[in-house]
């Protein structure tokens, strides 16, 4: 089954040669269905229909909605399919001569039709109404003059076919693992485990049973052909062809010799089956043993193809705020946007509709933003003025798939990850990538800059599953690793003044870490939050106050120097001292909790999320925990933390520490300033639109998709 979607994806097969679509034949054309006189297939979700030759095609069907799975009545003269016209997957059939489909099914599960009952009075269909096995259904039969469906068996049904009797079924009781094959998003091709389907030969009236022997192949798709079962399968090397079974005999007969492509549907009339591979539809002759490829050219006005503006905005991958809050950058289907808070307009940086560029980034002082562009020949880091107007910097990073994570202003230094478990650090300035660690395990790192540049606070996944806290000085070279590897730590953030980094840990952590362990999905995860205090001289953030009153200091001078608009835009340049550091770990007073995303404002003020333990609610279709995810801030003058929002999924913080760019459990995103409470303003995002050339997006996919397979 292919889905409009995948269509898309895969079109250009047949358009990127401009001026060649009608004199070559044209690829993509899915699930043949033969008969007397004509040749029915699936192309761009609609049903087609040619004379038995491949002649004089024409599309029977023109719904924006999907149609799959054609079967012809046994007198050829109606066609049996699956669509989704009101929402849900039921079983239509019409005319070979057109005219609107009649609906059969009217249960809100899917049903799929497999054939049709040897006198042609009903359509066979799949059915998990009753019973739902995770891979497999039951057998119904719909009358086409209208009427409940019968259920034929109790056993499980996945696809089957009746002999011209109707006394025989041949069948697979469940689904491939390669569901790719039936419109799933797997594409386990040579599959070998537990999951390969056999057929089995069922004569319902005796009760007999037959299985065609080969354990841990994919056998699938039968066809009667008189007593004989034809099928496809990839039992001799993986490739899927066709196959002949002799019921009396079990003598097994391979019919096709197809090297590279699999033989993904077939359809048989008489001595010819009609199979599809590579794309093409091709006949197979069992007596004479020859077959050929069916050359149809279609020539459809296609809405997939036309090119035109769209709102991307249901299309977010990344999201940013500008160090003030006066921007937001996003980027949407591989373009890289601005989005203005209050005033302005939405400016489009890119606009390349066949390239991706991803993980938009905005520096800490507001004039530049960098993003990463996907190429086959390697990616690279772009860095533009914000308005978009100037020429850009690029810098080739390597061939991997990376994620710009944080953006250092004092020393213009952008640090990133890659899909190989890896962290880097790139200096704007000459160039100069440098690899600062390599992850055992999956999982990301999460990172914080100090106020200075000079050092990089990071998260490690250990063998154990668990994370370090480390501490990377780009002056010296140096490496810290703060934390024992006892607890798994997460979110480093520096405190403004450079005295202190908070992080949240975790001791009992374990046990959800390793997630293919289905026995830890729903264990709390309980964390508590900490600071340490970085110089050896400095103050516990909870330190006892004596409530004496206090001389004037040249601190208190600066910061009314500031007040008064005479300060410095200098961060501050403080050393951190790592001999006794995590002796003057200080725990905050608040209760554990399953902790994240820490920043720190301009006040000093701690920021973070407590999210909904997994587990801990059920809820009704429609809903979602994130409901119940708090935004939490904790004042350090009050020594106490507070709610200052609900119903959230995510948020960020700017680089002045200032504004928040909050992502509401809708979907929807926001922009509040900081304070002790919030009000959220929604970000329009009307305007987030770009011009579309599906054609060129699809050479693109393509592009990326293979090079997603090669890495």
């Amino acid at each position: 089954m292919l889905s409009k979607s995948a269509f898309t994806v895969s079109l250009l097969a047949t358009f990127l040669a401009a001026g060649t679509a009608l004199a070559e034949p044209t690829r993509l054309l899915t699930q043949p269905a033969v008969s007397a006189d004509h040749l029915a297939f699936v192309y761009a979700g609609d049903l087609w229909l040619t004379d038995r030759d491949g002649l004089s095609p024409r599309r029977l069907t023109t719904s924006p909605a999907e149609e799959n799975n054609p079967y012809f009545s046994p007198g050829g003269q109606h066609i049996a399919f699956a669509a989704d016209y009101e929402g849900n997957t039921d079983v239509y059939v019409i005319s070979v001569d057109g005219g609107n489909p009649e609906r059969l099914t009217w249960h809100p599960g899917s049903d799929t039709p497999v054939g049709w009952s040897a006198d042609g009075e009903a359509v066979a269909f799949v059915s998990r109404r009753e019973t739902d096995h995770g891979r497999s259904g039951q057998l119904y039969h719909v009358p086409v003059s209208g009427g409940a469906p019968v259920k034929q068996m109790e056993a499980r049904f996945f696809r089957g076919q009746w002999d011209e009797s109707g006394e025989r079924l041949a069948y697979i009781d469940h689904g491939p693992a390669y569901n790719g094959l039936y419109g799933g998003s797997a594409g386990w091709r040579g599959y070998r485990g537990g999951t390969s389907p056999s057929i089995r030969i069922l004569n319902p009236e005796s009760g007999e049973l037959q299985a065609i022997e080969g354990e841990r192949v994919n056998d699938l798709n039968p066809l009667w052909f008189g007593d004989y079962v034809l099928f496809i399968s990839d039992r001799e090397d993986k490739v899927f062809n066709l196959f002949l079974f002799n019921p009396e005999t079990e003598e097994l007969v391979r019919l096709t010799d197809q090297k590279t492509w699999d033989i993904r549907w077939a359809s048989r009339r008489g001595n010819h089956v009609v199979y599809e591979a590579g794309g093409q539809l091709h006949e197979f002759d069992i007596g004479t043993q020859t077959e050929r490829t069916l050359a149809i050219s279609l020539n459809p006005d296609l809405p997939q193809k036309q090119a035109g503006w769209k709102n991307v905005r249901g299309q977010i991958q990344d999201i940013g705020l500008s160090p003030n809050g006066k921007r937001a950058v996003v980027t949407a289907r591989g373009e890289v946007f601005t989005v203005p808070v209050e005033h302005g307009s939405t400016r489009n940086l890119t606009v390349t509709d066949d390239v991706r560029e991803y993980t938009g980034l905005w520096s800490p002082t507001g004039q530049h933003v960098a993003w990463i562009v996907e190429s086959l020949d390697g990616q690279t880091l772009v860095v533009a003025d914000q308005s978009g107007l100037e020429e850009t910097r690029e810098f080739e990073i390597g061939p991997d798939f990376y994620s710009l994570l944080a953006w250092d202003g004092e020393q213009d230094r952008i640090v990133f990850e890659d899909n190989r478990m890896r962290l880097h650090s790139i200096e704007l300035e000459s160039g100069d990538v440098e690899e600062l660690a390599r992850s055992p395990r999956q999982g990301g790192f999460d990172v914080s800059f100090s106020p200075d540049g000079r050092y990089l606070a990071y998260t490690l996944r250990q063998p154990n599953y668990l994370r370090d806290l480390r501490i990377h000085d780009f002056e010296t070279g140096d490496v810290e690793t703060v934390s024992d590897g006892m607890a798994d730590v997460a979110s480093p953030a520096f405190s403004p003044d450079g005295s202190y980094l908070y992080f949240a840990a975790s001791t009992n952590a374990g046990p959800t870490r390793f997630s293919l362990d289905m026995t830890s999905q729903e264990r709390p995860f309980r964390a508590g939050l900490y600071a340490l205090v970085l110089q050896q001289d400095g103050e516990s953030p909870l330190a006892p106050r004596t409530g004496d009153e206090e001389a004037a200091s040249d601190e208190d001078e600066d910061k009314d120097d500031e007040d008064n608009g005479e300060g410095s835009d200098e961060k501050p340049a403080k050393t951190i001292d790592f001999d006794g550091l995590m002796a003057r770990k200080v725990a905050l007073p608040v209760a554990l909790g399953n902790y994240s995303n820490l920043s720190v404002a301009h006040d000093g003020a701690l920021f973070y999320m407590e999210r909904v333990q997994p587990g801990a609610t059920v809820e009704l279709p429609g809903e979602s925990s994130a409901q119940d995810n708090e935004l939490k801030r904790f004042d350090f003058e009050e020594r106490e933390a507070s709610s200052v929002l609900t119903g959230l999924n995510g948020y960020q913080m700017a680089a002045a520490g200032k504004h928040l760019l909050i992502l509401r459990d809708s979907g929807v995103l926001a922009v509040a300033e900081v304070g002790d409470s919030l009000k959220p303003e929604n970000l329009d995002l009307s305007d987030l639109r770009m011009y579309i050339d599906p054609a060129r997006e699809w050479a693109q996919i393509f592009d990326e998709g293979w090079r997603f397979q090669k890495e």
